[in-house]
């Protein structure tokens, strides 16, 4: 089941919200039997208890069954920054340093790499603004696969009914797939050590292509990135081993990860942190 929050304080998510519902009178409504819509105050302070007793609240109310265990989070946010064009970007929540904006310290979500790799697919489609995926930052820290779809940086892109509409064809489609046997089917993942903040399609795709050079039997349409630690969290932490590895291990169970991949154009002591990834039984491939 997959839960999408919206939220009150944020006037971009709520405009999406009333294009796909006009007539909004509850904080939850059935979309359809697999996706539910939640509406929220402020997502960056939920927890896991929240989402536990939304869960309760939605199969009481619209007498569904279901497991925890099968819960995926998609938050639909705006995305502020300095960037001077529309954008739309993803991202996965977690804390690399002290917990600014929500969750914990030093802890990370479940990456709900499934949607991510959905969304991709979609946005790639789509006559989108410009893309980005965004390394993993800000709150919350939940045990449920969690994501963030987010279109910025400002009051007229949020306010921009072409990019809302836009916005919201890309959800639709997302949430078709979701309702379709077959269309469900989770890719490879990678944790990626070693970043700037954000990624365009352009830099992922070369990324994917220096895997297949050191991975020439992987099929990069099957693969889809899961926590990005980029540089500026790589400095902080690298003087602080015990810490550094209780992230990279957290990067690689919360990604449910495959191998992982160091980008020695951002991430010095290359080294090191391939013996952290060794210790924990995964491939690397230094790109």
């Amino acid at each position: 089941m997959l839960l999408i929050y919206f939220s009150k304080e944020d006037e971009f998510s709520m405009n999406v919200l009333k294009t796909l519902v006009p007539d909004v009178k509850e904080d939850y409504l059935m979309y359809t039997k697999e996706v539910i819509f939640c509406i929220t105050s402020n997502f960056l302070f939920v927890t896991n208890e929240t989402i536990e007793k939304d869960f309760e609240k939605i199969k009481k109310d619209f007498n569904l069954n279901g497991n925890q265990n099968d819960l995926e989070i998609l938050v639909i946010s705006k995305h502020k920054s300095q960037h001077d064009h529309h954008l739309i970007t993803l991202h996965y929540t977690g804390n690399f340093n002290n917990a600014e904006l929500g969750g914990q310290d030093y802890t990370l979500s479940i990456a709900n790499t499934h949607i991510f790799g959905k969304l991709l697919e979609k946005i790639k489609e789509s006559k989108n603004p410009k893309f980005f995926i965004e390394a993993t930052h800000h709150g919350p820290t939940l045990k449920y696969p969690s994501l963030f779809f987010e279109i910025g940086p400002n009051d007229e892109s949020y306010k921009n009914k072409n990019n809302i509409d836009n916005y919201v064809s890309i959800l639709k489609d997302l949430i078709n797939d979701a309702n379709t046997p077959g269309n469900n089917a989770k890719k490879k993942t990678f944790c990626l050590i070693g970043a700037g903040h954000y990624i365009d399609f352009e830099e992922y795709s070369k990324i994917l292509q220096k895997i297949k050079e050191k991975m020439p039997l992987v099929d990069t349409n099957e693969l889809v990135v899961g926590h990005i630690m980029p540089k500026y969290a790589l400095n902080q932490l690298i003087e602080n081993k015990e810490k550094f590895e209780i992230l990279i291990k957290e990067m690689i169970t919360k990604s449910n990860a495959n191998f992982c991949v160091i980008n020695r154009s951002y991430a010095k002591s290359s080294d090191l942190i391939a013996e952290i990834i060794k210790k924990e039984g995964k491939e690397v491939i230094k790109i």
